[in-house]
């Protein structure tokens, strides 16, 4: 009866345990606050070969130390709220289809699967896994070509966002080469609380950006001393609360930015 299904949605079902087998024929998958349900495994969304979009949000319940394969046809994943989930889907580098990365608000995922993030993303979103112990510089970001899109939140908890703080020209100049790719259009890093300063080098390796914020880093103090990329358009510096004023020499080199949002304040 439902096996030309395409598109299921299951939200806000609090009676059911455990997700039923799904139709192969879905194209779109989304678990919605559906509280009481404890596992995913049986419901074979590898065998969904036509399988684009998934969207699991507010699974309080499941706790997985192993995540189920998922199928190579996907564009969209977002992961949200489930605070039990210890994994992330093993070989996703393989996802050569995904395009579009959201995971927020699992506090149990401590790193990445092994084989790096999937190749040909373009928008990725990681917020609120406060306990993440694998660091940026270690995630391979440099290495998607294609990603547009990136917005980190580190929840506060722990900094592993960390731009030199020393006075090579060299090591300065590659920070933003060994951390983010030069494809970036649109850049947020939030809850950086240990970062003082933005090595130079961005206005350079960053060349496409268009949208820049800064949010909650509590000890930054200094932007690059080179400028911002000429790129930009939009620039949102806010809750830094040393970074309140910039000299008037720092000024002139941002002039041109259309848009300059720091600390409460539009200059």
């Amino acid at each position: 009866m439902l096996t030309q299904l395409t598109h299921l949605e299951i939200i806000h079902c609090q009676d059911i345990e455990d997700c039923p087998p799904l139709p192969l024929t879905l194209s779109s998958l989304l678990l919605i606050n559906c509280w009481e349900i404890k596992s995913i495994a049986n419901c074979n969304i590898a065998g969904c070969n036509n399988l684009t979009k998934l969207e699991i949000w507010g699974l309080k319940m499941v706790e997985m130390e192993d995540f189920p394969p998922l199928p190579v046809t996907l564009s969209e994943l977002e992961l949200s709220y489930c605070p039990k989930i210890k994994s992330l889907p093993k070989e996703w580098h393989h996802l050569t289809c995904l395009q579009k990365l959201n995971i927020r608000g699992c506090e149990n995922i401590e790193c990445f699967p092994e084989g790096g993030l999937p190749p040909n993303l373009m928008s990725f979103i990681f917020w609120g896994c406060k306990n993440m112990k694998q660091p940026v510089r270690e995630w391979g970001l440099p290495m998607l070509t294609s990603l547009e899109h990136l917005e980190i939140d580190m929840g506060g908890e722990r900094d592993k966002v960390q731009f030199p703080s020393g006075d090579e020209d060299e090591e300065e100049e590659n920070a933003w080469n060994l951390l983010f790719p030069s494809s970036l259009t649109f850049l947020e890093l939030r809850d950086m609380r240990n970062v003082e300063r933005l090595s130079n080098g961005l206005r350079n390796h960053l060349s496409s950006l268009q949208e820049l914020g800064i949010y909650n880093c509590l000890k930054l103090r200094d932007l690059p001393e080179d400028g911002l990329p000429p790129s930009l358009h939009r620039l949102c510096i806010s809750k830094c609360e040393i970074l309140k004023e910039l000299s008037d020499d720092y000024r002139r080199l941002i002039q041109e930015i259309p848009y300059i949002y720091i600390g409460g304040f539009q200059i």
